[in-house]
């Protein structure tokens, strides 16, 4: 007859097993989604979120379809420099809000292949942020379960972070559809947005930004002649807006990339992706009954048949921004 395993032995071959495997100090997060209207926070010129646009737009966006989150990568810099206070504050004032076809939500993971202080990893805690500890091949497995996607570090030992940052916002109402080409070529499916917005006409550009829900959406188009490699990006930053009655006929696209770049000892590495369409920026369908009868007088009005540059913000925040070179 077999003796009964000890607790002692038990407790060993626990460990052992364990040992095998990140361990995980993740636990549910804390911040809630709540409602936007709470808070009265807006992004200015010096916010880092700016900075990071600014860098990401004077190295180009090189050619084709290009999208990028300065808010993400700004993000993972507070965590990375340990300035949680400063990641706290967007996170709970800025971001991780919702309003009824509205809802922008981030979430961040420290992922480190050496242990974590206790103290160090409670402050990381406190403030939202959560932990896994292990080897490059068992943190992937528990990033992967954790984001709902794969995930893959680039195999070197030491502290990773992990933001992951999703929009949603919808028209009130779906705008109006019509065929176009693009580039002088081609048929593709447009959406046509009438109504109050903010328009800028200069000498090498035109622009116009519509509003969707609770973001805005503003599309920068070089004036003819002019390619988007030859266009000063610094204009998306820094427009001068009027306000008017506007009309803006942009393509329905959906755009991704991915960038890779490398600051000191760092490397960052994101992907992204946006969407747009008749009903907004990851918008679900509405249905709309008759058009105006009449055809009314506009400020401003813009059509987006030739490549163009887009940046889509929240409070002001810089959330998104690319080009669309083809459809």
């Amino acid at each position: 007859m077999k003796k009964p395993i000890s607790i002692v032995r038990l407790l060993a071959l626990l460990g052992l097993l364990s040992a095998c495997e990140s361990v995980s100090y993740a636990r549910e997060w804390t911040g809630k989604l709540k409602q936007n209207a709470a808070s009265s926070f807006r992004a200015k010129q010096d916010d880092p979120s700016y900075a990071r646009a600014k860098l990401k737009l004077s190295s180009g966006f090189g050619e084709g379809n290009v999208v990028y989150s300065p808010t993400s990568a700004m993000l993972t810099d507070f965590v990375y420099s340990h300035r949680l206070g400063d990641y706290s504050f967007y996170v709970n004032n800025a971001l991780n809000a919702e309003d009824g076809v509205f809802k922008i939500c981030s979430k961040s993971v420290v992922a480190s292949t050496n242990e974590v202080e206790e103290t160090r990893r409670e402050d990381y805690l406190a403030h939202g942020v959560d932990v896994y500890v292990g080897a490059i091949p068992a943190l992937e497995a528990s990033l992967a379960d954790h984001f709902g996607q794969k995930v893959t570090l680039n195999g070197n030992p030491g502290d990773y972070v992990l933001s992951k940052l999703t929009l949603d916002d919808r028209f009130p109402l779906p705008l109006r559809e019509k065929s176009l080409p693009f580039e002088g070529q081609g048929s593709f499916t447009y959406a046509s947005y009438t109504g109050v917005g903010l328009y800028a006409s200069e000498e090498t550009y035109s622009a116009v930004t519509i509003r969707i829900g609770q973001t805005s959406l503003a599309f920068f188009l070089p004036k003819d002649g002019i390619e988007l490699k030859e266009f000063n990006t610094d204009f998306i930053l820094s427009s001068s807006w009027k306000e008017g009655r506007v009309s803006a006929t942009a393509p329905q696209f959906s755009i991704s990339s991915s960038h890779r770049d490398t600051e000191e000892s760092r490397e960052i590495v994101q992907d992204c992706r946006f969407d747009f369409n008749r009903y907004g920026v990851h918008g679900e369908a509405f249905t709309i009954n008759g058009p105006t009868a009449m055809s009314p007088e506009y400020d401003f009005s813009l059509t987006l048949d030739r490549p163009f540059f887009f940046l889509s913000s929240y409070r002001n925040l810089p959330i998104f921004i690319g080009q669309v070179t083809k459809l």
